[in-house]
Parts: structure tokens; sequence; C-alpha cells
């Protein structure tokens, strides 16, 4: 296979690269991809920021010679660390610059392909083992749960579920991938030297949680859904349901504008909000799209054409947790002890419902009921949280008078009842009869007390994936 390349790159070739993909993408109002400025930065200051990172060379004392070769702006982000950001169609955006422009690691070849993406989550686990498989991470570390924190999962009053799906179609023009095993080496002097000795706070707020190992540009289609439905139905029929009305790209864009939300129902009653936005080309070609979708071969053949070297953006990429490019076993294991407790999540908060007036509850934050009291906390204690009647919302005169209980995911809870005499002071250690152990729970959502408990012990069900600091 051929590499496209020039055997050097001079600074007036970079600039003119940079610039073309500078007035292209931010010649729209949907100023959103990866070559535009952030808010509160100028147009001009991030240009000559690019136009000086391509044009640069730098050479590492472990490899004294490197061809620099000629990569498009988009070509070009398969040299810089990716960050996780909920707002981009994978969640992830380039950062700062990772590696040389050499032509000894990477190769860059013509390619044509299309493909839809899915990135489907009922919760926060499975949200993120789609979104890891969608970019090739080996291993779901936990990264992407923030994306879509509130967008899946058991509603508060446990009564609906969400679901979140985002169908990205993308076409690809062009491959570029690393064709060197040792990346290593080919790091810029600067991440080298950060990647060695920097302390992992600082790795990952200046580059990043990922470097990519491929990157596909081209053009991309990206459609978001948020479904809730009653927490009564299969998520297997909804899946059904969805695929049947909207269809297995989730391509139903027609009737609205690229960003804003239209909602609709399907016919099991689901409710669906739907989002759009498109990367690369000519975005105007969406808007001839008919409402009956009969001409959507032809709007996707003409808008795949507008996709040239000046318009085109990454559309899929293939990424590796940075890790991986530190120089020594010691240095991977302290960067990747870092992320993996920081990419842990915060469980949200505890319901607990007064018996047959739910609306009458105590809400309290889940690490706090962790984290204190042992994690053993009484009626008396939980009154902290009521949102009526104070702090007796739980009981009735000197009686327990607890119902059911809501719980995030990540929180299990063990419910104590307590007979005359007790010590509620020490309410969660079996006393004879005069405390005893009832039920235990351990997944999210709402669940029947069948008595009447007067004390909860807290702790974390899933201390792989949740953590209280």
């Amino acid at each position: 296979m051929a590499r496209l390349f020039l055997p050097v790159l001079h600074t007036t070739h970079a600039l003119l690269i940079a610039q073309m993909a500078w007035q292209f993408s931010c010649a729209s109002s949907q100023c959103t991809d990866e070559i535009c400025p952030e808010e509160g930065e100028s147009a001009q200051s991030l240009l000559q920021m690019r136009k000086h990172d391509l044009a640069k060379t730098e050479l590492g004392s472990e490899y004294d010679k490197c061809t620099q070769m000629s990569l498009n702006s988009a070509e070009s982000q398969i040299l810089y660390a990716w960050t996780t950001d909920a707002t981009r169609p994978y969640n992830v955006r380039p950062t700062n610059r990772l590696f040389q422009l050499c032509q000894e690691a990477i190769e860059s070849i013509p390619t044509s392909i299309n493909s839809v993406s899915l990135i489907k989550g009922d919760d926060l686990v499975s949200w993120d083992e789609s979104q890891s498989l969608a970019l090739g991470i080996k291993g779901s570390y936990g990264a992407f749960r923030a994306s879509a924190d509130g967008k899946v999962g058991s509603s508060s009053s446990g009564t609906t579920k969400k679901q979140h799906r985002k169908h990205n179609n993308w076409w690809a023009k062009k491959k570029v991938h690393w064709t060197s095993t040792n990346l290593h080496k080919f790091l810029t002097q600067e991440a080298k030297d950060a990647l060695t000795n920097g302390h992992p706070e600082d790795i990952v707020r200046n580059y990043g949680e990922f470097y990519a190992t491929e990157v596909l540009v081209g053009g991309l289609l990206s459609v978001d859904y948020e479904l809730e439905y009653q927490s009564s139905k299969s998520t297997f029929s909804v899946d059904a349901n969805f695929n049947a009305e909207y269809g297995m790209s989730g391509f139903s864009i027609q009737g609205s504008a690229s960003g804003s939300k239209k909602t609709s129902r399907m016919s099991d009653g689901t409710s669906v909000t739907e989002e759009w936005s498109s990367y690369g080309g000519d975005s105007s070609i969406w808007a001839k799209l008919k409402t009956d979708l009969s001409n959507k071969a032809e709007i996707q053949q003409e808008w795949a054409q507008s996709l040239n070297d000046a318009t085109m953006m990454p559309s899929k990429m293939q990424l590796s947790p940075i890790w991986f490019l530190a120089g020594n076993y010691d240095k991977r294991n302290e960067i990747k002890n870092f992320l993996q407790n920081k990419w842990k999540m915060k469980p949200g908060p505890v319901q607990v419902l007064r018996y047959a007036q739910g609306h009458i509850k105590s809400t309290m934050d889940a690490c706090t009921l962790v984290n204190q009291k042992n994690g053993c906390w009484n009626l008396n204690d939980l009154g902290n949280g009521c949102n009526q009647m104070d702090d007796r919302c739980l009981k009735d005169g000197p009686r327990c008078n607890t119902g059911d209980i809501i719980l995030p995911p990540g929180i299990k809870v063990e419910t104590y009842l307590l007979y005359w005499g007790s010590n509620w002071d020490n309410a969660c250690h079996a006393d004879g009869w005069y405390i005893k152990h009832d039920q235990s729970f351990s997944t999210a959502g709402w669940h029947q007390t069948l008595k009447k408990p007067c004390a909860y012990k807290f702790s974390i069900s899933d201390p792989q994936n949740y953590a209280c600091r």
C-alpha cells in the first residue's frame, strides 16, 4: 500500500493545510468539531497554535531520525491525546499533541467504508461497556459512565426507566494508523518526559486518558435518542419496538434542525427524545432530506461526495488507555490506578419512604450514609432528610412507620427490626429478639420492605465501579 507523504513537511505547506481546515470548520454556525476554538478562545490564536504545531519537529534521544510526512488536519488527530467529553459524538475529543509526525511510524491510506456504531445503555455500566467497544478499548474501565449520568437507569420514582442510544453513522475516506509497535520512542520530548516522570494527575490534566491507535477520517452523522419507558417493560421489547419504528441505524432526523430536540412516542408508549448533528462535508445537504426519507440514499451519496481533504473530520477512532505509553511498568501501574480510581462513580441519593404515604420520605446522600455512623442509621437519624413532618416522618409516635426504599446503583442496604427494649444506638447488631436482621438489597431501584424496619446498614455493593471519597 502506498504511503501518502512528502519527504519534508514545509512550514508553508502546514500553514496551508491548517488554514484550509480552519476556514471550512468555522465558516458554519455549527462550530462544534475538533479544530474549532473553545468558548473564550480566539480563532486567530488557535490557528496560530495549529500552524506551529504541525510545522515543528521534535526529536527524542531514543530515535534520532524522523522523516516528516504530510497529513491534513483531520488525519493529524492520530498525533494527539484524547479525553472524555460528553458533548462529542463518541464522547471523546483530542487535547494536546503526543507524537512526532514521522513517516517511519504512520501510514495513511485511501479507503471507502460506511457503517454505524451503536452506543447503547440502560444503566451506567452497560453504557460504559458499549462506549468502550465502539472505540476499540480492550477492557471497560468506567471512563464513560459520567457521559450518561442522568440519561440511563431508573427514575427517582422507580416507575420508569431511561435508555440512551447514540447512532453514529460514519463514512471514511482515509484510514490513518501506526505501523510501529513501539510508540514510546515517537513521543514528543515533552510528552515523553511527562509520561516518564510526571505525576498522574498532571498527565491526565494536560493530555487526557487515551491515545489513538487508528483514526478514520471522512464524515459523521450522529443521532442521539433518550428513551423513557415503564419499568414493567423489558429492555428486549423496548429495543425491538425501537428497531421496528426507527430502524437499526436510528436514522430518523426528518422534520428537525441539527442540534434541536424533538420528542415523540412509540406505539408502546415509550417517550423518545431525538437530537442529531453532522460533522465533515457540507452539512447543509441534510436539510434537503424529505420527511418520508424517500431520498435518503441520494442525500447520503451527495454528502459523501462533499468530503475532501479540506472538509473531512475524524469519523471513527480506535483508542487505548494512555498508561500504555509510559516508559516502565511501575509508571504504567501508577497512572492506571490513578485513572481507575478517578473513573469510579459516586452513588446518588437514597430515599426511605413513609409507610402507605410514599410522598413523605427521607432523602439523603448515599455516601453520607456509608461514611458516617459506621453505615448504621436508625429512624431518628434518617429523620434529618425528611421532606415533611420534620424528623418524625418515618415514625408514628414511638413506633417505626417505614415503607419501601429506593436505592441508587452501587449501594447495598440491610434492614433491621428493633423491638421494645433494644439499643437504638447499636441498631445494626443482631441481639437476641431485641434486634433482628431482616432483609438485604443490593440492586438499584424500588424495593419493598415486608415489615417496618427501624434501622438500616448502608455499604458499597460494587467497589469496582463505585466509591465514596
